[in-house]
């Protein structure tokens, strides 16, 4: 009985791994619409493909002149560089904003993350501007975003804290 009990696991176990299943689905996510695609963002983002294949390893550029931007903008009278943190999060929009479906780790990792759930990376710094490596997740064709949070040296005071975002596509490989 227990050989049966340990072989009906086994191929449940078998079954489960070999089943794909959209890391997005849980969040409600629906492609997002035109107004959401392209918004403002504070600071300067771009990727290096869009559209996205997803499981591709991309270059995420966080800002070529993101201090000169954010000073001229908000008369900021910080250092000439920012930091940003261990990575950046994948948005889907699930009807009404921008939900975080994922850490994209800015050395080419992607965590998946839970509807509720809470990470704890390290609270590191890393200077911008620059170009990371970062991993599509596997998510359904669609528009998603990327979003990124930068903070710049202030004279006086804590470092001004800014969060800046990107569209992308995400299509099936031909």
């Amino acid at each position: 009985m227990r050989r049966f009990g340990v072989f009906l696991f086994l191929i449940a176990l078998l079954t489960a791994a070999c089943t794909t299943v959209n890391e997005s689905t849980g969040f409600g996510c629906m492609s997002a619409p035109e107004d959401q695609r392209h918004s403002t963002s504070a600071f300067p983002l771009s990727v290096s493909d869009n559209p996205v294949h997803p499981g591709a390893t991309i270059t995420l550029n966080i800002g070529s002149t993101v201090t000169q931007t954010l000073a001229q903008s908000t008369d900021l009278y910080g250092s000439d560089r920012g930091v940003t943190g261990y990575g950046s999060t994948w948005q889907c929009w699930n009807g009404s904003e921008w939900v975080n479906t994922h850490l994209l780790v800015h050395d080419g990792e992607t965590l998946t993350g839970k509807p509720g759930s809470t990470t704890t990376v390290p609270a590191i710094g890393i200077p911008v501007p620059g170009s990371f490596s970062i991993v599509v997740p596997d998510v359904d064709p669609g528009w998603y975003r990327i979003a990124a949070n930068i903070w710049v040296d202030q004279p006086e005071g804590s470092p001004a804290a800014f969060s800046g975002h990107i569209g992308v596509e995400a299509v099936q490989p031909d």
